[in-house]
């Protein structure tokens, strides 16, 4: 009987020491698996603090950098130093776009006159940074003025705004941040732009015939003014147009973030045997470039008439040679100078005039030659 309560007890020890064992080796795990997390979520606050630390480095970096380039920006061939009373800064939406340079060669041209150093803010850089960073950029500087390609983006409004606020006067050039605190405007009104791109849509239209015409619209940006050109140029063609219900108006949109993806929307277009334009209106240098060169590359030229915008070599070679209809020409350089006028008139009273505009001429076959003669002279006298 004795052996059998000892050996009863000798059970119930073997038992409870092997939940004591299953209960420890919980315990274990559970202090594992709860160092694990800790473990993780401490490599998952450094990443987050490297991150944040990499770019403030990089803020502090490009501030110095930029800081650095108006000291450096007066060194001329013989060593001689020029000081600059103010340093401006230019910020363009589409580098690549070469009214762009035409732009800041205005402002160079009337910065030079008036002791400003214009900087083309971002060009050079091994990083490409969007507007809004330029702007971040440009407020942490501390510059004395912005030249900006404006949009309609929240982003974009906010970041004048604070600018302003900190006595930082704005200009917006070739599109524009209505709703902002910017101080003016030096651009062309869109819907007069429209309406004369309708004008020239209609000379290349036939009556009693289903045409249709594309317009080519950035989709990669807030900028929303081009909407207003499209209106201008629907309501011409329905108002001037005899036949306007046999034609169909189309926005097609384009991402202008990359010239690569632009050249995709054209080449597509142009290789859409059942959809072909019947004219093709494009917006800016670049979507002139790539569509007639795609109009040369997929036999479409005569096929798709292309109304073409700015005054390149390139393009006026090419209205010369009728791959282009017609292309409207703007005055990059008198923007340039206008923006700098700008700047200074406000700085200097006070007040400028909220828009100043800006002319523009069409280029055809028919005047052609005068601007090709233009571009000879300039060529010879550089």
């Amino acid at each position: 009987m004795k052996k059998m309560e000892q050996h009863k007890i000798n059970n119930q020890e073997e038992t409870l020491t092997g939940e004591q064992k299953h209960d420890h080796d919980d315990r274990q795990n559970h202090d594992h698996l709860r160092l694990k997390a800790h473990h993780r979520r401490h490599i998952t606050e450094f990443i987050i603090i490297m991150g944040i630390l990499a770019m403030i480095l990089l803020t502090v970096a490009c501030v110095a950098y930029f800081r650095s380039k108006i000291v450096d920006a007066g060194i001329q061939g013989n060593s001689t130093e020029t000081y600059y009373d103010k340093h401006y800064v230019l910020i363009a939406d589409n580098p690549d776009d070469p009214i762009w340079d035409s732009i800041y060669e205005g402002c160079k041209i009337r910065g030079a006159e008036n002791g400003i150093y214009v900087e083309s803010f971002g060009t050079d850089l091994p990083v490409e940074y969007s507007v809004p960073e330029l702007l971040r950029i440009a407020i942490d500087s501390s510059v004395d003025g912005i030249i900006v390609a404006g949009d309609d983006s929240s982003e974009t409004i906010e970041l004048i705004n604070a600018a302003v606020d900190q006595y930082i006067p704005v200009v917006t050039v070739l599109s524009d941040s209505m709703s902002s605190l910017r101080q003016c405007f030096v651009g062309i009104s869109n819907y007069s732009l429209g309406e004369e791109y309708g004008k020239q849509a209609i000379n290349l239209l036939e009556l009693d015939k289903r045409q249709k015409i594309y317009v080519l619209l950035d989709s990669g940006s807030g900028d929303t003014s081009k909407n207003t050109l499209f209106l201008g140029l629907k309501d011409t063609i329905q108002e001037q147009y005899a036949d306007s219900s046999n034609v169909e108006i189309q926005a097609i949109a384009v991402d202008e973030n990359s010239p690569f993806l632009s050249e995709e929307t054209i080449r597509t277009l142009m290789l859409d045997e059942g959809n072909l334009p019947d004219v093709l209106v494009c917006l800016n240098a670049v979507d002139t470039r790539c569509a007639y060169q795609a109009a040369v590359d997929y036999n479409k030229v005569g096929i798709v008439e292309i109304l073409g915008y700015y005054d390149s070599e390139a393009i006026l070679n090419a209205v010369d040679k009728k791959i282009i209809y017609s292309t409207i020409s703007v005055d990059g350089v008198q923007m340039g100078i206008q923006c700098i006028d700008a700047l200074s008139e406000y700085e200097e009273t006070g007040y400028v005039s909220g828009y100043l505009p800006v002319n523009t001429n069409v280029i055809n076959h028919r005047n052609v030659g005068y601007y090709l003669g233009k571009v000879q002279k300039n060529e010879e006298t550089q």
